[in-house]
């Protein structure tokens, strides 16, 4: 059986993630692609899988920013 997808809910930063490993990802390659994306003034990435969070990084003195909820 397929997994389901995930929604994040509405309100809040909360957020579900799982990491490259659980995936069976190849994770020895993540310092490779983070020293690329720092190199290239890159401000930010994510990688999402079925709606979780794989990777989620911050470049160049950007950071995640929570927005209020309206």
């Amino acid at each position: 059986m397929e997994a389901q997808l995930y929604f994040p809910p509405k309100l809040g930063s909360a957020w579900d993630s799982v990491s490259a490993a659980q995936l069976g990802w190849c994770s020895s390659e993540k310092d490779t692609i983070i020293e690329y994306l720092d190199q290239t003034n890159t401000h930010s990435f994510m990688i999402l899988h079925k709606g979780k969070i794989v990777m989620e990084e911050f470049f160049n003195g950007f950071l995640r920013i929570v927005l209020p909820a309206r």
